[in-house]
């Protein structure tokens, strides 16, 4: 007789993005500084740096869409929903927390901090543009240079 092993569901399963960790609280700040509207960008990649090691990605990116209520893994996406929303909502300023606090799908809450945020910053980038298009090498070793150019901003 073959030895049949069960599969965990996907909440017990340690590789599953609905896998929440004993350790993982609901008060856990991922990154600092937060979120302030200005940093958008700055905030943004330690953010999704900070999911990604959670395996917490495809709650944000839309990979993982909320189930019905009738099915059994709604439970699971529920939780690992919220604790996602908790961690993207301290990790913002209060004044942001307030305008993100009754959205309930972690997606729309990332869809909706890069609408308002990233549109912002298209005069800094403009800004960095003409830093960079400015730049010259002049005198400086092509090693300081480089870290001159790469620091640019």
């Amino acid at each position: 007789m073959a030895l049949i092993i069960p599969t965990p569901s996907p909440s017990q399963n340690t590789y599953s993005p609905y896998y929440v960790y004993p350790s993982e609280s609901l008060a856990t700040v991922l990154v600092t500084p937060l979120l302030s509207g200005e940093n958008y960008y700055h905030w943004a990649r330690p953010m999704i740096m900070s999911l990604s090691s959670k395996n917490k990605i495809p709650f944000i990116d839309g990979s993982i869409q909320m189930p019905p209520r009738s099915d059994p893994i709604y439970p699971a996406w529920k939780r690992a929903n919220n604790i996602v929303i908790s961690w993207i909502t301290r990790s913002v300023s209060p004044s942001i927390s307030q305008s993100i606090l009754w959205i309930d799908n972690a997606h729309e809450v990332w869809e909706e901090l890069g609408e308002i945020f990233s549109q912002g910053n298209l005069i800094r980038i403009a800004e960095l543009q003409e830093s960079i298009a400015n730049l010259r090498q002049g005198g400086l070793y092509v090693n300081n240079y480089f870290t001159e150019l790469n620091f640019v901003g």
